[in-house]
């Protein structure tokens, strides 16, 4: 083998470590956390999971040790209280954190308020919620409605009970909920069965969790 041969050899059995390292190092900033620290109530989710992860995005589960180099953090219907700085500084420094609420919130009202939102402790009258976009979002693209089980209304209105027939300014409620806070943002969702693998197909839904995968690829800083 002439000097070359073995030089190119070399370069070739240095580069290919390189190039896969930093692959997982690409795949390792496009993590999404699915909270189980502060016990979720359910956990069928795995549709939305699976769209995720047809989106490019690698899903784990955990709780706020695994944030570092997360680019969201996912909390499905917490039961416990949600209190913690570490979140608040995930947010701030650019991640994505997403709220879904199942019980009455007043676990969540401590971090709610860090990021100036706020929710209803009693939920809307009747169990069926038909929602539409009142602002345009990243959310909002091709989805004409959205159904949600049992919610809560929130600050901040991206999404409004269908009934809206007037433009809500971000003084009043809807059902879904969007702040940026800092370098990130804050999606606040006033159910969490309207995304369960029993609903998730339920008018645009399906479509909505899409969008919010890409929203997460695109605005979360891991």
């Amino acid at each position: 083998m002439g000097s070359r041969t073995l030089a190119f050899v070399i370069l070739i059995a240095l580069t290919i470590p390189a190039l896969l390292s930093s692959g997982c190092a690409d795949k390792q900033e496009a993590k999404v956390v699915f909270d189980t620290q502060h016990r979720p109530i359910f956990s069928s989710f795995e549709k939305m999971k699976g769209v995720f992860t047809e989106k490019g995005l690698e899903v784990v589960e955990g709780g706020i040790d695994d944030l570092g180099d997360a680019r969201a953090y996912i909390l499905t219907g917490p039961a416990h209280r949600v209190y913690e700085r570490e979140i608040v500084d995930f947010v701030k420094g650019g991640g994505v954190l997403v709220i879904m609420i199942h019980i009455p919130p007043t676990n969540l009202m401590p971090l709610l308020k860090a990021f100036g939102m706020s929710a209803d402790t009693s939920p809307i009258e009747h169990n069926v919620v038909k929602a539409i976009p009142s602002v345009e979002t990243e959310l909002s693209r091709d989805v004409e409605s959205i159904v949600l089980y049992g919610a809560f209304r929130v600050s901040n209105p991206v999404f409004v009970e269908d009934k809206s027939v007037i433009r809500l300014s971000g003084e009043e409620k809807g059902v879904v909920g969007m702040k940026r806070f800092g370098e990130g943002y804050v999606i606040l969702i006033g159910d969490d069965a309207a995304f369960m693998d029993t609903y998730i197909d339920s008018a645009d839904n399906l479509k909505f969790v899409e969008n919010l995968a890409e929203f997460i690829l695109k605005n979360g800083k891991g």
